[in-house]
């Protein structure tokens, strides 16, 4: 589907921020950011252990219709910002 391979290349920072992102996804960029924004509660509830662990979050996810790799990325890399945050201090 063209919205989750662009989300994918948004994730990937393939389309900049802001202004430059919506300049380059033109009108996709609504549809876009929605399914992100669904990718990152799905990736929040992951992390507070409503899809279960290991294979089982796997199958549950992708059965869901939602893409395991593209969840798990978000969930690593929310756990690495939180854990860099605690070991700095802030």
């Amino acid at each position: 589907e063209i919205v989750e391979e662009l989300a994918r290349e948004v994730l990937a920072g393939e389309h900049g921020t802001g202004k430059q992102r919506e300049k380059s996804l033109g009108k996709m960029y609504k549809p876009v950011q929605e399914y992100i924004n669904q990718l990152y509660n799905v990736a929040d509830e992951v992390i507070a252990g409503k899809w279960g662990n290991g294979w089982n979050r796997e199958q549950a996810l992708n059965g869901a219709g939602y893409p395991y790799d593209l969840i798990q990325g978000i969930v690593n890399d929310k756990l690495e910002y939180a854990r860099s945050v605690e070991y700095n201090g802030c």
